[in-house]
């Protein structure tokens, strides 16, 4: 599963992506390998802009929003 998961994102990531658009591409990489597996319930995320080299751990609610 690490590796099909790696594969997507490998694929489909981009420098240029917004943190948005990495949400979306995370949820339907784990989607596609969890399959019946796959819950919200079962996400954490976090992100670091390259900027401010600040910790910003992503709200769950977020997840929702982006999981289509």
């Amino acid at each position: 599963a690490d590796n099909e998961i790696k594969n997507i994102l490998n694929k489909e990531y981009k420098e240029t992506i917004t943190i948005e658009d990495g949400i979306r591409l995370a949820i339907k990489a784990l989607r596609r390998v969890l399959k019946k597996e796959f819950s919200l319930e079962r996400i954490d995320g976090a992100y670091i802009r390259e900027k401010e080299r600040k910790f910003t751990k992503i709200d769950k609610s977020k997840f929702a929003k982006h999981q289509k």
